[in-house]
């Protein structure tokens, strides 16, 4: 798996070398479960992934870059409010504090998705752990178009989430979203 935690464009913080530009080993491990009855749909993910010299923090001794390690759930409740409007409420948590955070193809931190450690001078070798919940809307427009609409929030145990307004960073932040989903 390409690695992109070298390309930092600044290097070991300590000896002020450039990292190598290297693959590394990646390893993800995911179940899924899913239940559907009538109405009702129940979903649910377990995941753990690592890759090696992917963590957003540096070894704050040597410079060396360590690996990026992590896991999660979860869960999906889906009902059928019609047979054309699907009310929907999902949960999710991740665990991502090891070395400051990362997760695949994440090795720096992101305040779109509150990934890394907190950016408001908190502990740098602790990532921020992330929860979301979700409730949305599913309508059926016809056979191939649905529009879709949801409310999420999102928590980090960090201020990880970047404020647009003024550019500061925060523990929460909230989503609205809509679509249109066209299939053939």
């Amino acid at each position: 798996k390409t690695n992109y935690r070298p390309d930092d464009g600044v290097g070991n913080p300590v000896t002020g070398e450039a990292y190598a530009l290297e693959d590394s080993v990646a390893a993800t491990f995911e179940a899924d479960l899913w239940y559907t009855r009538g109405d009702l749909s129940l979903n649910g993910q377990l995941s753990y992934g690592q890759q090696e010299k992917a963590a957003i923090t540096a070894d704050p001794v040597t410079g060396d870059l360590r690996d990026s390690r992590w896991y999660g759930a979860s869960v999906l409740l889906g009902y059928k409010l019609t047979p054309r409007l699907e009310g929907i409420v999902r949960a999710d948590y991740l665990m991502n504090e090891d070395n400051g955070g990362g997760l695949l193809d994440w090795t720096f931190a992101d305040g779109s998705n509150g990934i890394g450690p907190d950016q408001n001078g908190g502990d740098p070798e602790k990532g921020a752990n992330k929860y979301a919940v979700t409730v949305g809307l599913n309508y059926a427009i016809n056979e191939n178009a649905t529009f879709k609409a949801e409310y999420r929030y999102d928590g980090a145990s960090q201020d990880v989430f970047q404020k647009n307004s003024d550019g500061t960073f925060v523990a929460s932040n909230s989503l609205i979203s809509t679509g249109v989903v066209v299939f053939f």
